[in-house]
């Protein structure tokens, strides 16, 4: 599995911070709060349950007209990925879906910033930022 990259590479909806105030609480969580963190956890588990491992057991599930259903490998890499940003009690997407050719993306959205974590046929990841229309960050890993 590729490794995850730092805050700085790969954003969760908030943009990024130039300078940090010490407030000697929770600096390991993106979210600070436990009912939060519970939650996001769950939501996550949601994810990897109830669409990724079904997706991986059933890929008939995403048989369609034009749509090339992704490889047990992408379907492993989505699942790791979303354990590892379960652990790290990120917000969770609001979509999954697989693109066209074999990939996976999640989406999410908060206001007027939309997240993506694109997940190609290739094993690439890519991590999209838009603000409104904007693309204001791209990175590929």
């Amino acid at each position: 599995m590729p490794a995850v990259h730092d805050r700085k590479q790969l954003s969760s909806i908030s943009p990024s911070v130039d300078a940090a105030v010490e407030t000697y609480a929770d600096s390991q969580s993106p979210i600070s709060g436990t009912a939060e963190r519970r939650r996001a956890k769950a939501a996550w588990q949601l994810v990897i349950d109830q669409t990724l491992l079904r997706w991986l057991e059933n890929p008939s599930l995403l048989n369609d007209v034009g749509v090339e259903p992704p490889s047990g490998a992408i379907l492993r890499l989505a699942i790791d990925y979303a354990e590892k940003f379960r652990n790290d009690c990120l917000l969770p997407p609001e979509k999954i879906v697989p693109d066209a050719n074999g990939g996976i993306v999640f989406k999410r959205r908060e206001g007027e910033i939309t997240e993506a974590y694109h997940f190609w046929t290739d094993g690439t990841i890519e991590y999209q930022q838009y603000i409104g229309a904007h693309l204001s960050e791209r990175i590929t890993a």
